[in-house]
């Protein structure tokens, strides 16, 4: 594998391993500031106004709302979790080649011998 073949890789593994894991480690902090905790829904939260609001009192098994609450009351799994840093991670080294290609721009400029100059 040349150089530049390697950098591209290496470029692709950092972008879908940062935002993979990005992804796993900020969906419990975003439930909880939504309001979705590990005792129930928080009073005066964004989760409380939209139970009020769209669901009232009673929850339907299954709804959106069951299942956030569900994943703030006891966590993701472990198999979850890697399904959804994968995901994550797989489809932003798709969507994002500008990034990965000023990585990988990057990672040559740093660790590829001179004579390694061809980008593509």
């Amino acid at each position: 594998m040349k150089c530049h073949e390697a950098a591209h890789l290496l470029a692709k593994i950092i972008l879908g391993v940062g935002v993979g894991s990005t992804t796993v480690l900020s969906i419990p902090l975003i439930l909880s500031a939504l309001g979705f905790s590990t005792v129930g829904v928080t009073a005066g939260s964004a989760a409380a106004l939209f139970q009020s609001v769209f669901y009232g009192g009673s929850i339907a098994s299954g709804s959106l709302f069951s299942f956030l609450q569900s994943i703030g009351a006891a966590g993701i799994s472990l198999l979850s979790s890697l399904g959804i840093g994968c995901g994550a991670g797989g489809l932003s080294t798709f969507l994002a080649k500008h990034t990965v290609n000023s990585l990988t721009e990057l990672l040559i400029r740093k660790f590829c011998p001179p004579e390694c100059v061809d980008l593509r």
